[in-house]
């Protein structure tokens, strides 16, 4: 068995000044210590479980600190986010290098729970961004995934992950805009909604094949699938975006002559042409919510490298 406790000082400061309006400089900082114990237990040589317990410290970001009160360059009411940790996992590993089929198998689960006080939100207001708190937080996920050799070359991943983020306590102040571009402003209570811009399930696979072409060429072609559940583009929950799942291709040539290395490859992203939600407005005033996916589209590269 294997434990580790540990601690850290975290301490940002902010600072900005403005240069027309010399009144309006402004600092902040944030300040906090982060105690985590954790253990690891092999159970077999090539079986391990794990866990942890501990406390983090998030403290805004500088693109989150703008303020929509004009008297400040930062936003004064943002505090960091604070948050009480728990993991638990196994992980091991099976090799039987003489085989050639089923030669490597690597994989991993994990259950975690995350209490978070102060979660930083973004909300949007006339196409500007700007972030507040929640007041609590419950992050609960599990989190699987493999890496499988199945042959000589061949190799297929997995990995998926299943999200359930609740708002515990979260009370705010809104801004929409009805139907006759009236802005309305209103109190609302959050307590039990869903968190917003976070899908419930997301699963990647890959599939990947190189095969030596001589001494100095190798052939690769690689796929991919990801398959993302809807998700909430708001606090209240009033929408959700659809499912989606997009495949992707690659093939090339890795040539390698003494310390020189080119590799040639070139594929096609979202080869069905899947038509989708790529990116939210999360909270957004006038309901303005969607930003669609990228389209099928293809590409080539070339890379050049050098071993000194």
């Amino acid at each position: 068995m294997f434990a580790l406790l540990t601690g850290r000082f975290d301490y940002v400061t902010y600072k900005q000044e403005e240069e027309t309006l010399p009144a309006r400089n402004d600092d902040k900082g944030y300040r906090a210590f982060t105690p985590k114990l954790a253990l690891n237990y092999k159970l077999t040589p090539l079986i391990a479980l794990y866990t942890s317990i501990g406390s983090s410290f998030d403290a805004p970001a500088a693109n989150e600190m703008g303020s929509a009160d004009p008297e400040y360059l930062f936003n004064r009411d943002l505090k960091p986010q604070e948050s009480q940790n728990f993991e638990i996992g196994i992980k091991g590993n099976n090799y039987r290098w003489a085989k050639d089929f089923f030669r490597r198998l690597t994989w991993e689960a994990t259950f975690y729970n995350i209490r978070i006080n102060n979660e930083i939100i973004p909300y949007e207001v006339l196409g500007n961004v700007y972030y507040r708190n929640a007041a609590k937080t419950n992050r609960l996920g599990l989190e699987l995934g493999a890496q499988l050799e199945i042959y000589r070359g061949l190799d297929f991943g997995l990995t998926y992950t299943y999200c359930h983020f609740t708002y515990l306590a979260y009370e705010a102040e809104t801004i929409e805009q009805d139907s006759l571009l009236n802005w309305i402003t209103s109190y609302r209570d959050f307590k039990g909604n869903i968190v917003p811009s976070v899908p419930e399930h997301n699963l990647y696979m890959s599939l990947s094949y190189t095969h030596p072409i001589g001494k100095h060429i190798s052939f690769f072609i690689r796929s991919s699938y990801q398959g993302i559940s809807g998700l909430w583009v708001d606090d209240e929950n009033t929408d959700k975006t659809k499912a989606y799942g997009l495949l992707n291709g690659l093939l090339g040539l890795d040539m390698k002559f003494g310390k020189f290395n080119v590799m040639l490859s070139g594929g096609v992203n979202n080869i069905f042409d899947e038509v989708y939600v790529g990116f939210t407005n999360t909270n957004s005033a006038n309901k303005r919510f969607y930003e669609a996916g990228a389209p099928r589209d293809y590409y080539g590269s070339v890379n050049f490298g050098y071993t000194f």
